[in-house]
């Protein structure tokens, strides 16, 4: 059986396939996220995500013209994980553009629903989510946590209780999130804990 794909355009970065799981949850064509980020070996990337990170998906015929009818796609922490690795400048735009456009078309109910900025979570985090939280946590170092909630109008223990899992607010993940990413192109930032670091950015031991 197929699975119906979803493209998303954008005149700036391109098209990106998306499938939505039965579960609700959002998926991504690696090939696609790899060419907008300028990251050469898409096979590369993929081994070096978990196997629950990188399902292999039948989109139907479109690939089936080159004889292969299964595609690489990525879970959402798969997706921040390419991101990343992205050495590209436009990364962060293209991140903003995921998180502002696509991933709001395409998230359940009750999983940071964008038209509220701050829900209680009501339902276990999905296993995507917690490695994200888990990859930010990694990321940030002494202070940050001060200096996001001071930024952008919120308690230190707001910002806490997202990262932490126990609130949701889209606001504040993307805040720390775009935090993280400062502290892997600064490096007097990302050398404060140079081997959690490494071990995030390259998913080796």
């Amino acid at each position: 059986m197929t699975t119906n794909i979803q493209i998303f355009n954008s005149p700036e970065f391109g098209k990106v396939r998306t499938v939505v799981t039965e579960t609700g949850d959002p998926l991504f064509c690696l090939v696609d996220l790899c060419k907008v980020l300028g990251v050469k070996n898409a096979t590369q990337v993929a081994q070096r995500l978990d196997d629950d990170e990188r399902p292999m998906l039948n989109i139907g015929r479109e690939n089936q013209r080159v004889g292969n009818s299964l595609t690489t796609f990525v879970t959402e922490s798969g997706m921040y994980a390419v991101i990343l690795r992205s050495d590209k400048p436009e990364a962060r735009q293209f991140r903003k553009w995921i998180t502002s456009e696509v991933l709001p078309s395409l998230r359940k109910t009750g999983v940071y629903a964008p038209g509220d900025p701050k829900v209680r979570a009501k339902k276990p985090l999905s296993d995507d989510v917690s490695l994200l939280l888990q990859t930010i946590r990694g990321m940030l170092v002494h202070g940050d946590m001060k200096s996001v909630a001071s930024k952008i109008g919120v308690t230190r223990m707001a910002a806490h209780s997202v990262l932490n899992g126990e609130t949701r607010s889209v606001r504040i993940l993307l805040a720390l999130y775009e935090r993280a990413l400062e502290n892997k192109q600064n490096p007097s930032n990302l050398y404060l804990c140079p081997r959690r670091a490494i071990k995030k950015l390259t998913g080796i031991e």
